[in-house]
């Protein structure tokens, strides 16, 4: 089944990569989908806490258009980024392997509400989107 990915944005930028990411393409552009339903389900849960921990920091409110395509960006780059450095002490700017990096956290945490969120909100914070050329 081709699951919907929550971090396509950072796969489609080709910063980042994921063993069971597979592009699509569509009439409007390409697309990224997730070939592993278990791997899919991790991901969309880790993006819901992530969205979750970030909202005082990118004042965002659930139930309105708040939650914006930069903001997304930011919660994507920023918490991944993020738990790269959280659970393997790496600061490293691009991840070969979301999927895996997804796994470690929910096994090293024991579950994805017990993830130190808050020591992630600074790298969602600090995170700059790129600028369009023009």
């Amino acid at each position: 089944m081709n699951l919907h990915c929550p971090f396509k944005k950072t796969l489609l930028a080709k910063d980042f990569a994921c063993e069971h990411s597979s592009i699509t393409h569509q009439p409007m552009g390409c697309n990224i989908v997730c070939e592993n339903d278990s791997a899919s389900s991790d991901c969309n849960q880790l993006m819901h806490y992530l969205i979750q921990s970030a909202q005082f920091v990118l004042k965002y409110q659930p139930d309105s258009d708040s939650l914006t395509h930069g903001k997304l960006l930011k919660i994507q780059y920023g918490g991944l980024k993020g738990l790269q450095r959280l659970i393997n002490g790496d600061d490293a700017s691009t991840i070969g392997n979301i999927s895996l990096l997804v796994s470690q956290t929910k096994d090293q945490s024991q579950g994805f509400e017990n993830v130190a969120y808050e020591e992630i909100l600074q790298d969602i914070s600090l995170h700059q989107n790129r600028h369009r050329r023009k």
